[in-house]
């Protein structure tokens, strides 16, 4: 899933395996596919994964019931099928170029690390993991720079524009474990956020806070 919103794939399916001692190589008893909508990776899992999974269970229970049906063996030669194995996405695939990426592939890395694990990042000179992101349709700044706040979020430029984050986690180290929070919350001590993003206040245009 992470791959397909990265790749912002149209479509999507879930797929029941037999259970096999190679990790996804067993013969296939069931799929669905759904069309995938652009929300967060949390929201798709709720909705359409959850739905298209439980089409499939049934499908594979009636299957192995009838006693008559045998699953088929994954044949990438065959035309029909469209995906394709791909390795464990890491963070690597998902750091954030503020000075490359545009609003939208921001928002797709971000989508497809929420809830789990996160995008890490680097703000005032110390990393963390990045959480509920949401297109800002006014404010502009330097891309990569965290440039308002508004409730808990804090709103970061892009080279297109910015997008407004509303949680972050410090990343864990030697010596200390960190949860997620709401962004202001985990930025309290950085008086360079306290002092150069203005906290927006008042009643924005629609684009503004569209999501937040």
């Amino acid at each position: 899933m992470d791959w397909a919103m990265m790749d912002d794939v149209e479509e999507w399916g879930v797929t029941a395996l037999q259970a096999t001692a190679i990790m996804d190589a067993g013969d296939i008893w069931a799929f669905e596919t759904f069309k995938r909508r652009p929300v967060n990776k949390a929201r798709m899992y709720r909705h359409e994964i959850m739905e298209a999974g439980i089409g499939v269970i049934m499908d594979t229970i009636k299957r192995f019931s009838s006693g008559i049906y045998f699953p088929e063996t994954l044949d990438y030669t065959n035309p029909s099928i469209r995906g394709k194995l791909r390795p464990m996405m890491i963070q690597k695939d998902r750091k954030i170029h503020w000075e490359q990426d545009d609003a939208d592939t921001i928002i797709r890395k971000i989508y497809s690390a929420d809830n789990q694990p996160g995008v890490l990042d680097t703000l005032f000179h110390e990393e963390y993991y990045l959480y509920g992101v949401h297109r800002e349709g006014r404010l502009l700044g330097n891309p990569g720079e965290v440039i308002a706040k508004r409730q808990d979020a804090i709103c970061i430029a892009a080279i297109n524009g910015a997008v407004w984050i509303s949680h972050l986690r410090k990343k864990n180290t030697k010596t200390g474990k960190y949860f997620k929070l709401p962004a202001t919350k985990v930025l309290a001590d950085k008086r360079t956020c306290q002092r150069f993003a203005p906290r927006l206040k008042g009643d924005w245009p629609c684009p503004t806070h569209e999501f937040c």
